[in-house]
């Protein structure tokens, strides 16, 4: 069901941008954790010295914590948006490789005068995308632990800093179906990307405008950005059913994407 010599060469195709998007994210984890300041608010008046107005910080997902703990610190300032923005630059990117890519470059052609059905093909590529998006989130999670550990012991709740980041695999999970059905669908790359990042982005901006204002709340309904509600996850009430919804609607994606791409007309 795996074509392990093509997951080889996923590997070797992606693995610069893999380590560019892992290394800038951890960047920004060290540098948030490095923000906290356990007695004061020195953190956020270091983002406010940013010159951004109130609504722009909410905007973002900045909100000030009614509890000025290190994990819900860190759930607000780097859970609340950067944790979507660069995966997702790396999802699109692999995503619209994965397949669309390989029809477009005419390397399709080539893997299917091979033994390897198209399901197999299909599987692996998916199975590619998904693994490397949840490891980039892992090698994140244990990196942020081991800082945490190092400059404030004993202050992060490691269970909700546990329940953030397999949240944030469930996240994109769906959001590299998204990316993958597209892939799956068009032959030409231009198309894939549009609705790999049309989408993604659409639902950023739906759910900035849903921080801003309450009377956008309705909005909500179309982004699935809500269903990761950091500072739920914190707490550790009401975001049980939202995981299964990503998790299951990530899995829908995927099988739909493998079924399209076996039964569709390929130009090659």
């Amino acid at each position: 069901m795996i074509n392990w010599s093509l997951f080889k060469v996923d590997i070797r195709q992606n693995f610069t941008i893999f380590l560019i998007i892992l290394g800038v994210l951890i960047m920004y984890l060290l540098v948030i954790i490095n923000m906290y300041s356990p007695t004061d608010m020195q953190g956020f008046e270091q983002i406010l010295k940013m010159k951004m107005s109130a609504d722009v910080l909410k905007a973002f997902g900045f909100v000030l914590p009614e509890e000025m703990s290190l994990t819900k610190f860190i759930s607000s300032y780097f859970y609340g948006l950067l944790i979507y923005m660069f995966p997702l630059i790396y999802t699109v990117v692999v995503a619209n490789r994965v397949l669309a890519g390989l029809v477009g470059d005419g390397s399709m052609a080539f893997l299917l005068t091979s033994p390897s059905k198209r399901t197999t093909i299909a599987f692996t590529q998916g199975l590619f995308l998904l693994t490397s998006t949840w490891l980039l989130i892992i090698i994140l999670m244990f990196s942020g632990m081991a800082f945490c550990s190092a400059a404030f012991p004993d202050m992060l709740d490691i269970n909700a800093f546990l329940r953030l980041n397999i949240g944030a695999c469930l996240l994109f999970t769906i959001i590299t179906g998204i990316g993958f059905l597209a892939s799956a669908i068009f032959n030409e790359t231009k198309h894939s990307l549009m609705v790999g990042i049309g989408l993604p982005v659409l639902f950023l901006l739906l759910n900035m405008l849903v921080n801003v204002s309450d009377k956008l709340n309705v909005l909500r309904y179309f982004t699935i950005l809500t269903l990761y509600d950091a500072e739920a996850i914190v707490k550790g009430i009401g975001y049980g059913t939202d995981f299964i919804i990503m998790g299951i609607g990530g899995i829908i994606l995927y099988a739909i994407a493998i079924i399209a791409f076996n039964k569709r007309d390929l130009p090659v």
